[in-house]
């Protein structure tokens, strides 16, 4: 006999991560191009791609970081520094 698992979910279980309704537009080729050209000394790409994810991550929102080229069409809020 086969015991049947559905009614009864193992709380030991790891549950996988939901889907972020909210994504950051994360470009290697733009932080490539920031550290090349500098238009400004102070302005360092991931800093402020952290910035961003570090307010959302104190509100408890979760967020997917995003490729270009990547379905935009499933965030709610996309942030593209």
């Amino acid at each position: 006999m086969i015991p049947c698992s559905i009614a009864t979910e193992d709380p030991t279980r790891p549950v996988p991560a939901p889907l972020g309704v909210t994504g950051i537009l994360f470009s290697y080729e733009n932080e490539w191009a920031i550290r090349l050209q500098p238009q400004n000394p102070g302005l360092k790409y991931d800093e402020v791609v952290f910035k961003y994810y570090k307010e959302f991550y104190k509100h408890n929102i979760t967020v997917d970081f995003v490729a270009s080229g990547a379905d935009l069409g499933k965030y709610r809020i996309l942030v593209a520094p």
